[in-house]
């Protein structure tokens, strides 16, 4: 804001009526009111994807959990289909495998892959920083 009002002190009230400069003003003034604005929806919007990624994370250590827990009491029951048909995809299902042969307890398997979940201001400052940095490289 300092070369701004630099310049207009100097340069640009040399050659402006006091209008011109008012209207100036204004108009800055509202396109930093816009990016203000903008800023804030963008922070709550990628805070609240960043709450949607815990949540699904921890769905699917719970699945995990859940087919841990069928293998580990070796009765699988007939709902768990879906669990296991969910868990096939990204190699999820590996790590229920790897848990059962060692013997982990379903509950401990959970315990130790859940994510805690981040207040959303915390979120938000996470991701806030995270943009900094980046516009920090351009």
């Amino acid at each position: 804001m300092n070369k701004l009002k630099e310049f207009v002190e100097t340069e640009f009230i040399k050659n402006s009526s006091c209008k011109e400069i008012n209207d100036m003003f204004n108009e800055l003034n509202d396109k930093f009111n816009k990016v203000k604005r903008e800023r804030k929806f963008l922070l709550d919007a990628a805070a609240t994807g960043v709450c949607s990624s815990q949540m699904i994370h921890n769905q699917v250590v719970a699945n995990q959990s859940a087919t841990i827990d069928a293998l580990n009491n070796d009765d699988p029951a007939q709902g768990m289909k879906w669990i296991k048909n969910g868990l096939m995809g990204p190699g999820h299902l590996t790590n229920c495998i790897d848990a059962h042969e060692t013997k982990v307890k379903a509950q401990d398997y959970f315990d130790e892959h859940e994510l805690p979940f981040l207040p959303h201001k915390e979120c938000i400052e996470k991701v806030e920083a995270w943009l900094i940095k980046k516009l920090d490289e351009l």
